[in-house]
């Protein structure tokens, strides 16, 4: 990644990050210290919480529930972890409660898409956080992440150079996720002509789509859940990847031009290189300001003992997940590092990630139908719409259920009931169950 220099910092400006940083290897060092005054019980019969900033079937959502699954053996008292999806606003909702309304203990941490982090120092007084990112308590990332732009191979666009030509339908989460603000970055500095449909509940329904052919790709997909999730479609030619987006390219992908490389001058590789910091966030976790510094240290010597254990480790490999730990001081500085960018290239990439025409939305499905199957413990239905057998996820934090008019819970879903079903097509999320 390049340093201070690239983004044209100012002497004071390095010697502050510099104090930033060794203020924060301090505060480490401190914490490690401390990490035995925790003892053996320490988590003893607690319950923690892995939020999931996401809809179910991404990539977050993957690394949130591979944590869930292998990091309690690691905590002292061996306590139960129990994963918990908040997808609303592109992850920007558990953010802000992360800030604000979860407890300091250490019992709740969360995986969060790494463009939100970085919201508010782009959006400025347009931002919805509510929150001081360099102040969370950072945990460490599971893996950085290259992401890249694809279309569906019915679309015009063969390559990245088509897009000065063709328009491209992709599709899209909330305003602020990476799936919308990258497209709108892309196109209002370099030119290229995406159409975007915003709306969309998670990346697995913009995918499924893609499938459907309601749109024609994405301006910013996860390398790693590309490989994971479409891997037969990427074997088969139905997806082409377009241009890959990070600090550096990924080693898996050496012939995929770099979007740093299509900048035409200084200026514009500068942007490019601050926008896409994000990659070395890539999938982190963290905990909400205030945790004490032995707690701290604890759940991030139990997350990194978790990215070493080979049961996690070959759960990742089936699941084509690859595998870096980045270790939260290393998060707490690429956030310092971030926040100290000069304030007129900030300034300039507000100003780019700004739609400029108004974006249609993504059409939801409504069928009134029976419920003939409950599946994943309520997290999918199935049904009947217009005689097509259909399924539709059933999402924590998205999906709302109602039954005569109150709300209850996914486990109240039976087989036999009338529901109107408000759902973005077969697979897709669920946006409201209303049973009779």
């Amino acid at each position: 990644m390049s340093g201070h220099r690239a983004f044209g910092a100012t002497a004071p400006r390095l010697r502050t990050a510099s104090r930033s940083l060794l203020l924060a290897s301090l505060a480490a060092g401190v914490a490690g210290a401390a990490f035995a005054d925790e003892g053996p019980e320490a988590f003893r019969s607690k319950t923690v919480t892995v939020a999931i900033g996401s809809g179910t079937g991404g990539s977050h959502d993957q690394w949130g529930r591979l944590i869930n699954r292998h990091m309690g053996k690691h905590l002292p008292g061996n306590p139960t972890l129990v994963p918990k999806n908040f997808p609303g606003a592109g992850g920007m909702a558990l953010a802000n409660m992360l800030w604000a309304q979860s407890p300091k203990d250490g019992t709740i941490f969360g995986i969060v898409n790494r463009t939100i982090y970085l919201e508010p120092l782009f959006a400025g007084t347009n931002s919805k956080a509510q929150f001081d990112p360099r102040k969370f308590s950072w945990i460490g990332s599971a893996d950085t992440i290259v992401s890249v732009a694809i279309a569906w191979h019915t679309s015009p666009v063969k390559t990245w150079k088509d897009l000065y030509d063709h328009d491209l339908i992709v599709g899209a989460v909330g305003a602020a996720s990476g799936t919308t603000k990258e497209a709108y970055v892309m196109k209002n500095l370099l030119g290229f002509r995406y159409r975007v449909i915003m709306g969309y509940p998670g990346g697995s329904d913009v995918d499924l789509a893609m499938e459907r052919g309601e749109i024609e790709g994405r301006a910013n997909l996860a390398y790693s859940g590309l490989k994971s999730r479409n891997a037969q479609e990427l074997a088969e030619g139905k997806i082409r990847v377009l241009y890959q987006m990070g600090v550096e390219k990924h080693p898996e992908m050496p012939n995929v031009p770099s979007v740093l490389d299509m900048a035409r001058n200084d200026e514009e590789r500068r942007l490019l290189e601050l926008n896409f910091m994000h990659s070395d966030i890539g999938y982190s976790f963290a905990a909400p300001p205030g945790v004490p510094a032995a707690r701290l240290a604890t759940l991030r010597r139990a997350f990194k003992a978790t990215l070493d254990d080979p049961q996690l480790k070959d759960e990742a490999g089936k699941q084509k997940l690859s595998v870096g730990y980045v270790s939260g001081e290393r998060l707490e500085g690429l956030m310092q590092k971030a926040y100290s960018a000069p304030p007129q290239m900030i300034a300039r990439l507000l100003e780019l990630s700004q739609p400029t025409l108004r974006e249609d939305m993504a059409q939801a499905k409504v069928v009134k139908t029976m419920l003939t199957g409950i599946a994943r413990q309520g997290r999918t239905v199935s049904f009947m719409d217009r005689g097509v057998k259909t399924d539709a996820n059933v999402s924590g934090g998205t999906t709302e259920i109602v039954r005569a008019g109150q709300k209850m819970e996914a486990s109240g879903l039976k087989e036999g009931m009338t529901c109107e079903i408000t759902y973005y097509g077969n697979r897709g999320t669920a946006a409201k169950i209303a049973c009779e």
